[in-house]
Parts: structure tokens; sequence; C-alpha cells
């Protein structure tokens, strides 16, 4: 039994006797077919750690329009064995894993608005079916990228997280790789209605070192962080503010297509997901302020489009393959988790056993 599989089998173990199993999610892929979302890199880009990673999960008011809870109590409680699970295995593992939520942990929008100022989080944070899970998410330490749909983190916290302010950020380092793994949330390639249309590369320079002071607490808003940097682009700063300061609706991909090959050396079904090579070089760009010397970017996970799937770009610099994992989500009867050690990633499917 390789190392990957000595984890996962105890992960397994522990989700088994709350009644589940996992099975390797299928990306949704224009000709149909199945398209596992799992690879396997020619060496050990985890090191010998665990990875976890939950995706979007939109926790609302529990109405019609709270599409984690979409009219089904099970949902919530099926969130909050996973946790409980994801807690025994950290237990175990200690030291050796580490556990990231994507984004979109909360959906402010749908709650309570777009105004990212606003952190009145009651009409979340005292629905009856979520307190256990929001109990277990303080217990876990759990890390969160902030999205888009819960921006006012970045002006709030909700009360039982109000004293971790430097597990809420834009970018996160993992695994303690000096930059060879990175997660971002993954809005920030998506063009804003209404905003001028700016460049990859722009996009590249602005927000990576955005989500980079992010990471680091050195600018806690946008506001902070525009008046730092004096930028004398107006388009930019609209761009900027519309992008990183509004609770605001998910773009939806369509079905994406299969790339033509595989890089060398590497074992998977990759697809060509939107924005992949743009986020590639806002991490590149976010690991060159995090680290003094920074190891080449590998593996970048994000969330946000709901559909899991496995990419790859060549790095900005180096032209070496990076690959983009993304994990899905727990929206609509969603319910999906990264999982990935030593030289494999996957994304599955949380099932009944």
């Amino acid at each position: 039994m390789g190392f990957y599989e000595d984890k996962l089998g105890l992960f397994r173990e522990l989700l088994a006797k709350r009644g589940y199993a996992v099975r390797v999610a299928n990306a949704a892929v224009s000709d149909g077919a199945a398209c596992p979302v799992t690879v396997q890199f020619p060496h050990a880009v985890l090191g010998e750690n665990a990875l976890i990673a939950v995706p979007d999960v939109h926790i609302s008011d529990g109405s019609d329009g709270d599409i984690f809870f979409d009219g089904n109590a099970a949902h919530a409680e099926r969130l909050t064995d996973v946790l409980s699970v994801i807690h025994d295995y950290l237990k175990v593992e200690d030291q050796h894993a580490f556990l990231l939520q994507l984004g979109d942990w909360y959906d402010v929008w749908r709650a309570i608005g777009d105004d990212a100022t606003q952190a009145d989080f009651a009409k979340i944070d005292n629905v009856p079916q979520y307190q256990r899970l929001l109990e277990l998410d303080k217990a876990l330490g759990m890390a969160h990228l902030i999205g888009n749909h819960d921006a006012s983190f970045k002006h709030a916290l909700p009360d039982r997280r109000v004293a971790d302010a430097k597990l809420f950020r834009f970018g996160f380092g993992l695994m303690k790789s000096n930059g060879r793994v990175f997660a971002l949330h993954g809005h920030q390639t998506d063009q804003i209605e209404g905003a001028a249309g700016l460049p990859g590369d722009k996009r590249a320079v602005c927000v990576g070192p955005l989500a980079a002071r992010y990471a680091i607490r050195e600018a806690r808003d946008v506001e902070d962080y525009l008046d730092r940097e004096g930028s004398n682009l107006q388009a930019v700063a609209d761009w900027l503010g519309s992008l990183i300061g509004l609770n605001r609706p998910d773009p939806t991909p369509n079905p994406r297509r299969r790339m033509d090959a595989s890089p060398a050396g590497f074992s998977g079904n990759f697809v060509v997901r939107e924005g992949a090579a743009d986020l590639v070089r806002i991490a590149v760009h976010a690991c060159a302020e995090l680290y003094a010397v920074p190891v080449p970017l590998e593996l970048l996970v994000v969330g946000h489009s709901h559909k899991p799937c496995i990419s790859v770009t060549p790095h900005p610099l180096s032209g070496e393959p990076v690959v983009i994992v993304d994990g899905g989500s727990w929206v609509q009867g969603a319910a999906q988790i990264v999982f990935g050690a030593g030289n494999r990633i996957s994304v599955f499917d949380i099932v009944k056993a």
C-alpha cells in the first residue's frame, strides 16, 4: 500500500463508522463521458503530509434560498458528521495533516445582501441545524479562504471565530511548502459586470500582491490597500473594489473541454478550467511577496465554480506544469471534499455507505 492509500485508508475507516464512504468525483465535461477528478504527480508534491480541503459550503439562513440546506436537514447532518470525522482524523495525524476551507463558507450575499461591510451574521449563526457544525468549525480551528459570497469576513468575523483573524485570508500557502502548494478561492479572475476589463497580466499584478498582503495581514480592507499602493488607474481601483469589496453571485461555468494531452509524468484526466492561467499567475505573485525565496508553484487548490476538476497550465516563469485542483462544493445536495497525500490528490463525493 502506498503513502496516499495509507492516509486515505484511515479517513475511509473513520467515515465508515458514521455510515459514509468516498467515491471519486467526476468532472462535468463536454463529451459527457466519465472524467474522474484525481491526479498523480511524478513526485511527492505534498511531502509526507495529508491535505483536506472543504470546498464552497454557502451556509445561509435556512430559508428556501439557502442552497446548502436546500430544504433538507440531512445536508447539515452530513457536513456535521464529516467535520466530526475530520476532527477524529486530525487527532491521529496531528502535525502531518492540514485542513482548509476553500471560501464561501457563509453565503452572506443570499442571507444579508451584497454590502460587504454588513457583518451582522445572526441570521446564519442562529439557524438551529447549524449549531453543531459551527461548533466543530471552531473546535477544528479550520482555516478559511475568503470568497465572493463571504467578503464581509474581511471586515468582521462571526462571534465564534472573532479571535481567529489570521485563519481567514484571501490566499494561503499550504503544507509549509514555501510556495510549492498554494490556495485561492478562485473568484480572483472573474470579470465583473460593469467594471472595466483588465488583461490577465494586469489582474495578476493587482490581485497577486493583494492576496499576499491579505495573507500576511498587512492590509485589512481594499480601501487601505489602495491607499497604500496609490494606484493612478481608476479602472484598476474600480475593478478591485468590485472584485474584493462585494458579496456577489457566482458565474455559472458550462461543462468543460478535455485537454488534448497530460503533461509528461502525470496521470490524470485534465480539463480546461476557466481562468486557470490567470489564477496561477496571481498565486505566483502572491508567493513572491510571502516568501523570501519561494519554491516554484506546482499545485494550486481552488473552489468557486462548484464543479470539481483537474486542470494544468504552464508556470509563467519556468514553463513547468502547475496543476489546478477545483474542489467542487456542498451546495444543492453535493458533498465533495479534496483529499491529498504524498504524490496524489483527489476530489471525492461523500456518499452513504
